[in-house]
């Protein structure tokens, strides 16, 4: 089963090491809060804290860790959000807070009248990899057919 679930990600981990994304980060981060919460550590919530650089993905976690009453789970992650939240104040000054929840949407002009949002970067490359990978599995059984039919005319050929 292992080896059928590495194959099977294989392409999204090869993704991820080419265009360096931060999901190997993101999910050691989660494994990691999991893991010491269920050891009950007193540092479980260092690493949900720090997942505040994709709060979306450390939403369900921060939630299980208030509805399961680990209260020092969840006021230790909001000190670390709360310190490193004052370290870039403190470095780059209260502007990036404005360029934080002011900035750019991301929507492109595609015809003159409509208005779309544009696809992430992360998104594009994902889909562009799903689709090579199932041009070459295409490809591959094409091929498989192509080979079998000049087996099977051969051999009629020789009856």
């Amino acid at each position: 089963a292992f080896h059928t679930i590495l194959v099977l990600f294989l392409p999204l981990t090869m993704l991820i090491i080419r265009s360096g994304q931060n999901s190997f980060l993101t999910g050691g981060l989660i494994g990691l809060t999991c893991l010491l919460a269920l050891r009950q550590s007193r540092w479980s919530g260092v690493p949900l804290g720090l997942m505040a650089i994709k709060p979306h993905l450390a939403l369900g976690v921060g939630i299980w860790s208030l509805l399961d009453r680990r209260w020092g789970m969840a006021v230790q992650s909001f000190a670390v959000i709360s310190i490193f939240a004052a370290l870039a104040t403190l470095v780059f000054g209260t502007g990036i807070w404005a360029a934080a929840f002011g900035g750019d949407h991301g929507d492109c002009r595609c015809s003159a009248r409509w208005t779309v949002p544009a696809l992430s970067h992360d998104l594009a490359l994902c889909l562009r990899s799903l689709l090579r990978v199932w041009s070459y599995i295409g490809a591959g059984t094409a091929r498989d057919r192509r080979r079998r039919g000049r087996r099977s005319a051969g051999s009629s050929k020789l009856r």
